[in-house]
């Protein structure tokens, strides 16, 4: 069974701006496909270890979305190298930033009338 069978979420191609913490440190990188259930980060400064428990934090608009989160695979014959993460949160909170995430990047047309 190869990956993409193992996967339990659909992923959605995305190119959002974010910073990943681990030991202490914070790099600048970019989540390239999102899933309710983790996420793929690449152009990190460093790679974190298989395992690590990291914060990504997105930024979309003027707003930051935290997820904890858990270094499940590495790609680093890949260029740039990336790496899959694992959210570590209950499921009401990733569906509530993961919604909130939605609603900035897809906003309603009502929404986009009450800010024009």
């Amino acid at each position: 069974m190869d990956t993409q069978e193992n996967r339990r979420f659909r992923r959605l191609k995305a190119s959002i701006p974010c910073s990943v913490a681990w030991e202490k440190e914070v790099f600048p990188a970019e989540v390239t496909n999102l899933s309710h259930g983790g996420a793929l980060i690449m152009r990190a400064g460093r790679l974190p270890e298989k395992g690590a428990e990291v914060v990504v934090v997105l930024q979309v608009s003027q707003e930051e979305i935290r997820f904890r989160a858990q270094v499940r695979q590495i790609t680093e014959n890949d260029q740039p190298a990336s790496f899959g993460i694992e959210f570590r949160e209950t499921t009401q909170e990733i569906e509530s930033k993961l919604i909130r995430l939605m609603d900035i990047l897809y906003p309603s047309d009502e929404e986009k009338e009450s800010e024009g």
